[in-house]
């Protein structure tokens, strides 16, 4: 049960409340408002349950296992999540992704942002492999992607594509003279998504796609995403969404 005995004796303390009295009034002018039914701690613990999910993984990996959960505050919900397992290089992806004024550009983001990042992992090798891969139809899978239940319009992701090879094309005009660095590989990814995100609305003013580009573009959102490979953990953080580390120990929470 997700209420605890105190919880649940607390609720029972107020099990006789039927109404709610307007103070500073006489009797006869006080206003009765009905409360809102009660839930049951059934009730509770399936609506904060509703969107729980659990991946385990088998082999060498360092992750055992991730849980990811989701309770919406409004409706419809702002904020979204994404995870995925890295296939061309090493590492699992986890992000957060808080919508301001709306949901579209955090839901555009989450399925958009992990591509990026898995490119700018990419040694230049490796990276001009896998642009030949798409230019030969055969293209290889950069991501596997875990309880990915939306998808997006054919339009939008068709523009969001182009977007993508053409900094596909930048990045192996630029890796090769560097030496790679997690933090500029994470910094680049986000700041050129971004960037993209801009440019997409600019270019669709007069088109019929241009009020999805805007919305994505107008909206906003913050976010905050790890990459675990190994023993190495890389955090990054856009806005006020940010990661709490923790470490069990015994039966002690340590939080950071």
């Amino acid at each position: 049960m997700v209420l605890q005995k105190g919880t649940r004796r607390f609720i029972k303390g107020f099990s006789n409340v039927t109404a709610v009295r307007r103070c500073n009034c006489s009797k006869s002018q006080c206003r009765l408002y009905a409360t809102v039914p009660r839930l049951t701690p059934q009730e509770v613990t399936n609506i904060l349950q509703a969107n729980e999910f659990t991946k385990e993984f088998t082999g060498s990996s360092s992750v055992k296992y991730y849980d990811s959960n989701q309770l919406a505050s409004n409706n419809p919900i702002e904020d979204t999540r994404s995870e995925a397992q890295c296939l061309l290089t090493k590492g699992l992806l986890l992000g957060v992704f808080d919508g301001h004024g709306g949901g579209a550009c955090a839901q555009v983001i989450s399925k958009r942002l992990f591509h990026y990042i898995s490119a700018c992992l990419l040694p230049s090798k490796l990276l001009r492999q896998y642009l030949d891969s798409i230019n030969s139809n055969k293209e290889l899978e950069l991501l596997k992607t875990f309880n990915d239940k939306v998808d997006l319009l054919s339009e939008i992701k068709d523009l969001y594509r182009v977007s993508f090879l053409r900094f596909l094309q930048d990045l192996t005009q630029t890796e090769s003279t560097k030496e790679f660095q997690m933090e500029a590989a994470l910094e680049t990814a986000f700041l050129r998504l971004d960037n993209d995100l801009s440019n997409e609305a600019l270019s669709k003013l007069n088109d019929k796609d241009a009020a999805r580009t805007l919305t994505v573009a107008l909206s906003g959102a913050v976010a905050a995403v790890a990459h675990i490979d190994g023993p190495h953990l890389h955090v990054a953080n856009v806005g006020d969404c940010q990661a709490v580390l923790g470490v069990l120990s015994g039966f002690m929470y340590m939080l950071e």
